[in-house]
Order: C-alpha cells, then structure tokens, then sequence
C-alpha cells in the first residue's frame, strides 16, 4: 500500500517573538516554546515531544516516537556527552522524524521550500535541526545527532573529521559511556577503491578542501574507516580532544601527527598501520 501524503499544516500563528526569543530563554522554557512553534507548523496528525534537550516531532504513532526516543535519541546524546561532548546546545534542537520519504518530501517542500531533500535525511546548523526518513533505521538519526552535538561542542571541526565520526555512528553499539561503531554498507565502497588501487593517502584525505565533491562517497567510506581504524587500535576519544584544543589556523596535515600521538606511533607508520588494518575489517 503506497504512503498517503500528509495532510497540509494548520494555519496557527506561532507564540509571540517566534524562534528569536529562544536564546533570552531559560532552557525548560525554550523548550515549551520550541515545541509550540513546531506544533504550529505541521499537521495535527504529528506527535511533539519534548525530550532535552531535542524537541522531536513525527508522523509515527506516540508509541513508535516514544520508543524512537527512549532507546535510540536519548541514549545515544548520553553516550555522546558521556565520551566526547563538554559543550552542549545552547537553544533546542528540532527533530523531524518522518514516517516515510513521502512525507518528508512533500513537508520539507512545505515548510523548507526544499524540493530535493536527502533521501535519507540531513541536519542543518543554521536552523538548528536533523530531518531524516526514520523508516531506514536508527543509523541516520545517530549520524545527524553527531553532527548536532559537534556543532556547539567543536565548532571549527574539519569536514573529514565531522563526517568520520558521523558516519562511524551510523552501525555502532550503544553503552552508557560510549558508541562502539562497526563495520557497515561504507566498507563496500572503500573494498572497490582499494581493488582498483585508487585509494588516496591519510594526508591527502584530511588536506582535501572539496571533501563534499564528485568523490564525496569515497571520501566518507575513507573518513569512515580511518575513524574506526582510530576507535579500534588507538584512542579515538584522546584524538577528539587533541583536534579540538588544536589552532583553528593548525595545517590540516597536523590531523595526522596527533592521530600517530594517540596511537603510539610514529607519524610514518601511520599509513602503513592503517592499511594493514583495513583488510581485516573489509574482508576479500
């Protein structure tokens, strides 16, 4: 049975001062208004939850959210904060967790003027939010939450480093005090890269300004995979605080020297390690 479209939002004016009064608001209170704002702009078929500091609001039945929440969103921002993150938001995050792609379609084209929205979902850092098709599993809202909690926390993050880790988290296990990624669908990317021996240095990787281009898939099977070389053999969480305290104007090849710290390596093996690593994880 194909998915029904959404009904149209509600015409419902929002609460005086809207979205800019937030940042003069205590956060419980932000998160009320938050929550009435997103109510005003979607249809009455939409669940919103408040859960800090994320107001969530989905097209899933309140049971389904409601389990979305507990066992996904929220224990994966406690693990986030409990292994990396010292700076949390400063105003709620808005997450829109749709049913299906039609309805993200037809409201991200509502709401957001956006016609070709990700299929899988996205977040964005002007408007302070994550938008994902939540029917393709918990992997894409704990990629995007990554993205979001760096925002504050690491603003001047590299985007090799903001999608390694993000995309780490996209197959991870979740404990209280940490997210143990694994190996997943990226893997295949990067086994044919290296089968047509095209796959590019660590320094080249972290020096490219155009991650975002016509490689962009390789590149983040690469920044994937060096990030769980980093969680597997070194110490990933050292190498998150290493590239944090570093100069916004540090050379991007000094990635490199703190990775080989943290693994306790000379900056010459590090290559070498990493490939010896990779045919253990990606298989024939």
């Amino acid at each position: 049975m194909a998915e029904a479209a959404p009904p149209a939002p509600a015409q419902v004016p929002p609460p005086p001062g809207g979205r800019q009064t937030l940042a003069m608001l205590d956060f419980s209170t932000a998160l009320g208004v938050e929550a009435a704002l997103m109510r005003a702009q979607l249809p009455a078929t939409f669940t919103v939850r408040a859960a800090s500091p994320f107001v969530v609001a989905s097209d899933l039945s309140p049971v389904e959210l409601d389990r979305v929440i507990a066992q996904t969103l929220l224990p994966a921002h406690r693990a986030m904060n409990n292994r990396y993150i010292r700076r949390p938001p400063a105003a709620p995050v808005r997450v829109y967790l749709f049913a299906g792609p039609t309805s993200l379609a037809v409201l991200s084209r509502i709401l957001w003027k956006d016609d070709t929205p990700p299929v899988y979902g996205y977040s964005r850092k002007d408007r302070n939010m994550m938008v994902m098709d939540i029917a393709t599993g918990g992997g894409t809202l704990v990629h995007e939450l990554t993205h979001v909690m760096m925002w504050a926390d690491f603003p001047a993050v590299p985007n090799w480093f903001n999608e390694g880790l993000s995309s780490l988290h996209e197959a991870v296990t979740l404990f209280p005090d940490r997210l143990q990624g694994l190996p997943n669908w990226r893997g295949g990317v990067l086994r044919e890269v290296i089968r047509k021996g095209r796959l590019r240095s660590l320094s080249e990787l972290v020096s490219d300004p155009d991650f975002y281009g016509k490689n962009s898939d390789v590149n983040y099977a690469h920044a994937r995979y060096f990030f769980l070389f980093m969680q597997d053999r070194c110490d990933l969480k050292r190498f998150y605080e290493l590239m944090k305290a570093a100069p916004k104007t540090a050379a991007p090849k000094t990635a490199l020297v703190h990775a080989a710290t943290v693994c306790s390596i000379p900056e010459a093996r590090l290559e070498m390690e990493f490939r010896a690593y990779l045919p253990k994880v990606l298989g024939p």
